[in-house]
């Protein structure tokens, strides 16, 4: 009888030759069946007090932490990848529980299905956090889309040394159907001028040969808001607090107490009346130059509250910027509040779609009340 046992070595060869051998067909019916046998092992430990007494043994004899099993939900986002996560940790343990148990003995998985589990949580496990910060509510995340698929490319999925072949193809078909999916001009032409409008990124993440047609664009959204004869609404109030309250009549002062001058009366001018004339649009370039060269916040700064203290110093471009992060948002679009805004009509039927598109519609983290509210804001003539 041939010895079969092999050194680390040779076991680890072995498997990244056997993850090779496999085609696209025979790799998904392969991870089908390993996340399969974890789901009956969960399911194993989850239905049985006894199982679970004697896990709680066994990780304590193995040092290892005093964890349960995860059970898949189908309607939670990353429940299957924190699944096999916690699989993985507690494999040892499972294992030794099983294996002392022989109705349960043909549960313990193979190596073959621990190398595929194992290449699996390698390549998805980066984006649960990811997945979970972009589905927020309460926050702008539509201006991180730009700066995530650039990290993602980069950094998170590139191709990395002691990656199997099945972690490469994860990552591969991952990072083939983000840059698709956002590869559409229109698509691009938003995302871009989402980023411009996040003091926290502005140029930083856009390709060297869009940003001038970006900052036109800019440009020409400001002056098509601010032109004509309506005034940016923070000039309005900054000009509104200039201007010397009017007298209110009272028939009974008609002789009003006359106050006593200090010396800084003496040199008070009188405030000439503002006619609001629409900035020009050599003043707009030039405020939308100086934001671009303003000091870059720190990563974690809320872009709204940035865009409120600064609205002295960019009055124009606040108004602008405010409209794109309410429509960038993540939250429940209100076309009325947006009906001003030069991209409103075609950007937020647009947005609509590709904030939907982020959210399965049986998978996702947001309340029932506002996942209603993303549904009916969805197009109803293309809308599947």
């Amino acid at each position: 009888m041939k010895n079969t046992k092999v050194g680390k070595d040779g076991a680890a060869t072995q498997r990244e030759n056997t993850l090779k051998g496999l085609t696209p067909a025979s790799t998904k019916q392969a991870v089908e069946r390993a996340v399969g046998v974890c789901k009956k092992v969960v399911s194993a430990f989850s239905n049985s007090w006894k199982t679970k007494r004697e896990l709680t043994k066994a990780q304590a004899a193995l040092g290892l932490p005093q964890h349960q099993l995860i059970t898949e939900s189908p309607t939670r986002w990353g429940s299957q990848q924190l699944m096999i996560a916690r699989f993985l940790e507690q494999e040892k343990a499972v294992s030794q529980v099983l294996l002392a148990n022989k109705k349960a003995r043909h549960l313990v998985p193979s190596w073959q299905d621990m190398a595929l589990l194992k290449s699996l949580n390698k390549a998805l496990a980066p984006l649960f956090e990811f997945t979970d910060a972009l589905s927020g509510e309460k926050y702008v995340s539509v201006s991180f889309l730009k700066p995530v698929l650039h990290l993602f490319n980069n950094d998170i999925l590139s191709r990395k040394d002691g990656d199997t072949e099945l972690t490469q193809a994860v990552k591969e078909g991952v990072l083939k159907y983000l840059n698709e999916k956002y590869y559409d001009p229109t698509t691009d032409n938003l995302l871009d001028m989402a980023t411009l409008a996040d003091p926290r990124f502005k140029t930083a993440y856009m390709k060297e040969e869009r940003v001038g047609f970006i900052k036109m664009r800019a440009v020409a959204d400001l002056v098509g808001m601010v032109g004509g004869s309506t005034a940016p609404e923070s000039a309005q109030r900054a000009a509104a607090s200039s201007s010397p309250p009017a007298a209110e009549e009272d028939p009974e002062l008609t002789h009003p107490t006359k106050k006593k001058k200090n010396l800084g009366s003496y040199f008070k001018k009188a405030v000439q009346p503002s006619t609001h004339s629409p900035p020009s649009r050599a003043s707009i370039e030039l405020e939308l130059s100086m934001y671009l060269q303003a000091p870059v916040p720190d990563s974690e700064t809320d872009p709204l509250e940035w865009w409120k203290q600064h609205e002295l110093n960019f009055p124009i471009s606040t108004v602008e910027a405010q409209a794109q992060s309410k429509v960038n948002s993540l939250s429940p679009l209100d076309t009325s509040k947006h009906s001003h805004s030069p991209l409103s009509k075609h950007s937020l039927s647009s947005l609509a779609k590709h904030s939907l598109s982020l959210l399965d519609r049986s998978k996702h983290r947001l309340s029932p009340l506002n996942s209603r509210v993303k549904l009916c804001m969805a197009d109803p003539d293309n809308s599947a």
